[in-house]
């Protein structure tokens, strides 16, 4: 595993944002945002890399209208995937709709314009972290909302040879190394996380 430098691992904003982007319905932007992001990891974590540099080696192998269907078949219709961390944390339960409402309340208080999409989107959840500070909220946020949900979302892939199941799995390994505990090394982390493969 490489070091990690203070920098990158007290501000991963630039990471966060990146992973947000790549979560969000593709644009042609996509290519650029896979190869930054792997350029980011690339100085961090080889093991968080290899997961990123597969989906990029899809998504250059397609055309953009496949990637397009790839993404919603992955997580709108029919979805493989649901990318709404409320699904995976509350399921249907009412508790979901106070759940938003807080998460609304809290990108507000950050000025975080949060349009199109519902606020437990992973691509909003991932982007508040882009734009805030260490703190209490943030890291109740890492720890009881977004890792949990990341690991059922990562489950949900089973067998399925779906590029976005690697980019998931980057998302997991960054939500564990920012948590700010140094429980585990990113490789134990990941022989953790194939048992959802």
């Amino acid at each position: 595993m490489n070091n990690i430098s203070s920098m990158e691992l007290n501000n991963p904003a630039r990471l966060y944002e990146l992973f947000a982007d790549i979560l969000e319905y593709p644009t042609l932007a996509i290519y650029d945002q896979a190869r930054e992001c792997i350029s980011v990891l690339a100085s961090m974590d080889d093991s968080v890399c290899k997961q990123l540099k597969k989906f990029l080696i899809f998504v250059e192998e397609i055309p953009s209208s496949r990637l397009e269907d790839v993404y919603t078949r992955t997580f709108d219709l029919q979805a493989v995937c649901i990318p709404y961390a409320g699904c995976h944390l509350f399921g249907e339960d009412p508790i979901r709709g106070m759940f938003m409402v807080k998460l609304r309340e809290l990108y507000r208080s950050h000025n975080l314009n949060q349009v199109g999409e519902l606020p437990d989107h992973i691509s909003v959840m991932l982007r508040f972290l882009s734009m805030s500070n260490r703190g209490d909220e943030r890291q109740e946020l890492i720890d009881y909302c977004l890792i949990p949900s990341v690991k059922k979302m990562v489950k949900c892939f089973g067998e399925n040879e779906n590029p976005y199941h690697g980019i998931l799995k980057a998302v997991l390994l960054t939500l564990e190394r920012d948590r700010g505990k140094d429980v585990q090394s990113n490789d134990e982390l990941l022989k953790e996380n194939d048992r959802y493969d």
